[in-house]
């Protein structure tokens, strides 16, 4: 009877290592399995001449182009993002804008926080943004989420926005 039960635990040993094989061989990502999601289209706001851009916050701004929100849109679309000092930092910018016709983020916050402020604002289509080299407004971007898990509990996460097809702005949201 022992020579048995050796014999049932040496075939349940190998099973359980085929087994592990296995399912460690089907888990493991190839470096270059690089998951992206279509893009979406998304809308941006049309005009900068209403009334609500009295007082106005600038986003972004290079030799390119110039993104802007109102004041009071910045400050709604504020409380959706979580920073450390949220009331503070409304009351900063409230008041500043009573003095001020236009504010810039970059006066507000750590230049490593703008492009993660600024992509908010473009997923959410709640800026204008402005071609300075065709003269006109950008009335549509689109945007795609990326994702890479090389290997278990490891990776990265982001957004990549683009103007006429090409690359705009790119964030990594997760890094593990």
């Amino acid at each position: 009877m022992p020579a048995f039960n050796i014999k049932k635990q040496a075939v349940f040993q190998i099973i359980l290592l085929l087994l592990s094989i296995c399912t460690l061989a089907s888990c493991g990502k190839k470096d270059e399995d690089l998951i992206v999601n279509e893009r979406i289209p998304i809308d941006l706001m049309e005009t900068d001449e209403y009334a609500i851009f009295e007082k106005t916050m600038i986003l972004f701004d290079n030799q390119q182009y110039t993104a802007k929100t109102p004041v009071s849109f910045f400050i709604q679309g504020y409380e959706e993002i979580d920073y450390t000092g949220y009331l503070q930092k409304i009351n900063t910018i409230s008041d500043d804008a009573q003095k001020r016709s236009i504010l810039y983020t970059k006066d507000y916050f750590d230049e490593g926080k703008l492009p993660y402020l600024f992509a908010d604002f473009l997923e959410n289509g709640k800026c204008y943004v402005y071609d300075k080299k065709a003269k006109e407004p950008v009335l549509e971007i689109e945007m795609e989420r990326w994702s890479h898990f090389p290997a278990p509990l490891a990776g990265s996460a982001g957004r990549k926005f683009f103007i006429n097809g090409k690359l705009f702005l790119e964030v990594t949201d997760i890094i593990s």
